[in-house]
């Protein structure tokens, strides 16, 4: 009696250490409603949720839950709906008629699935004692279940096994033999919905050979504790086309909002890059006009104009973006044109000012030349911060 009560405890904490390291290995864990706290059990691996593909590490899982709330956990019928980086993903439904209900936060097969609400027909029976059986189940499903659940359709996969070992079983001799039977068994599910075959998958006992990429596992604890000893359900070649349609779906809608709300975002940042440019092209162009009143500019003449034939500026306040180079006096400055070799020799230049060598804004009296050399007389100065003189001049072509 003991050593029956310490094997069925050692059983339940095998069992227990194995939904923990495979909680951990997918990543589930426990979600909570942001508006309403209400828990939300993440059974699902990544590539689920993701539409087979696994989520990269950066995108953000979330859930809401729109039905009641129980013990802090979701609780009976409502919508769960799933977000990628806040972003609505897909609408589960639960409902008492596709299947689905809300148990403790987890998603659970509602209790109304049985076998009186689908129709399974043996369409192979080959069973065999010594050797693998195999046999084949058709299922028709009414059209409110939600096969694309993985929960409900896992538990229409056991409602068709229960059917195929009651309707066409192995006649075996011993326990032994049964047991051995059993290990070696195969059966092939298929679910059809409205004509159209939709899930198709094929069972093993017990360690099978993995020949498919698509795999499911599921674990029978209580036959575990039966048979003391870990039994796990594989069911091999599993494809499900309502999840899979569903999920393409949902993952079209996915790119379509994330590509609208990167075109709306890059659209929010070109407005502020603009609204950013023309404050500072407006500021530049309140602290030219001031200059230009301080100084009494009339014109600004370009740097080819003035190189062709200076003269006809000869006598006016000019404005124009120079370099200074040096001073060749207390009261003479060497400066030359931005862009070309051109020089400018400046009177009346404040040399206290002119410590070092520069892009200026220059207001000037033009006096004439001076060999190959524009003569000015100096009205007003501005230092520029960088190369382009952008506080003076952004947006504008010199």
């Amino acid at each position: 009696m003991q050593y029956s009560i310490l094997l069925v405890l050692f059983s339940l904490f095998h069992i227990g250490l194995a939904a923990t390291v495979e909680a951990r290995q997918d990543d589930h864990y426990w979600m909570q409603d942001r508006q309403t706290g209400c828990l939300i059990w993440n059974g699902r691996s990544t590539s689920e949720i993701c539409g087979g593909r696994f989520c990269a590490k950066k995108e953000k899982i979330s859930a809401s839950w729109s039905g009641r709330c129980e013990g802090e956990r979701a609780q009976g019928t409502g919508t769960l709906t799933w977000y990628i980086d806040g972003i609505k993903y897909l609408d589960e439904e639960f409902t008492d008629s596709n299947g689905l209900i809300m148990f403790g936060g987890r998603e659970t097969a509602s209790d109304a699935i049985g076998l009186g609400i689908i129709r399974f027909e043996i369409t192979h029976c080959e069973p065999k004692s010594f050797a693998p059986s195999y046999r084949v189940i058709r299922g028709d499903v009414i059209p409110e279940l939600n096969l694309a659940s993985r929960v409900v359709t896992e538990k229409l996969l056991s409602l068709a096994e229960q059917t195929v070992w009651r309707d066409c079983p192995i006649i075996t001799r011993s326990l032994w033999e049964d047991r051995k039977t059993e290990d070696r068994t195969n059966i092939v599910v298929q679910l059809y919905q409205g004509g159209q075959k939709l899930v198709r998958a094929r069972s093993y006992e017990r360690d099978a050979p993995d020949k498919s990429k698509n795999r499911v596992v599921f674990e029978n604890p209580l036959k575990s504790l039966k048979r003391k000893r870990r039994t796990i359900r594989v069911w091999q070649e599993y494809s499900n086309d309502a999840t899979s349609k569903l999920l393409r779906n949902a993952n079209a809608r996915l790119a379509a909002d994330k590509k609208q709300r990167k075109s709306e975002l890059e659209r929010k940042r070109q407005e502020a890059a603009q609204r950013t440019h023309n404050a500072r092209k407006e500021a530049a162009r309140i602290r030219r006009a001031a200059f230009e009143m301080q100084t009494g500019i009339k014109v600004w003449p370009s740097g080819k104009e003035l190189k062709v034939n200076p003269f006809p500026f000869k006598g006016k306040v000019i404005g124009l973006k120079a370099e200074f180079e040096r001073m060749l006096s207390e009261t003479d400055a060497l400066l030359s044109f931005t862009h070309s070799s051109e020089k400018i020799i400046l009177a009346k230049a404040p040399y206290k000012k002119l410590r070092r060598s520069g892009p200026v804004v220059l207001a000037g009296r033009l006096l004439g030349k001076v060999g190959p050399a524009l003569s000015m007389e100096l009205a007003g100065i501005y230092f520029c911060s960088d190369r382009k003189c952008s506080k003076m001049f952004y947006g504008v072509t010199q």
